[in-house]
């Protein structure tokens, strides 16, 4: 038996494992993106699957401005500014 996945993020997380051959480490229980960003901050976890540029451009923005946020792979419909793989409508 197999737990599904029960939130976007982790989707991600479980696709990119499946179908990209990633490695991510799948860690559950905190309550929402807030408190990941928290935690990376606090080096208790590497990043977030699913992370939205705007919002965390509107949360942390700092990141940005002091280079601390690597997107390393898109998976929106139009490609963002930050440099990372596109996988977009052409993929």
């Amino acid at each position: 038996m197999m737990r599904a996945p029960s939130n976007g993020p982790e989707l991600y997380a479980v696709a990119l494992n499946r179908l990209a051959s990633a490695k991510i480490k799948i860690i559950s229980g905190y309550k929402g993106a807030n408190d990941v960003y928290l935690a990376m901050e606090k080096g208790e976890v590497d990043g977030r699957c699913g992370t939205a540029v705007s919002g965390l451009r509107g949360t942390r923005p700092q990141w940005f401005s002091q280079h601390l946020v690597n997107f390393i792979v898109q998976t929106a419909a139009e490609p963002i500014d930050d440099p990372a793989p596109y996988r977009g409508r052409d993929a």
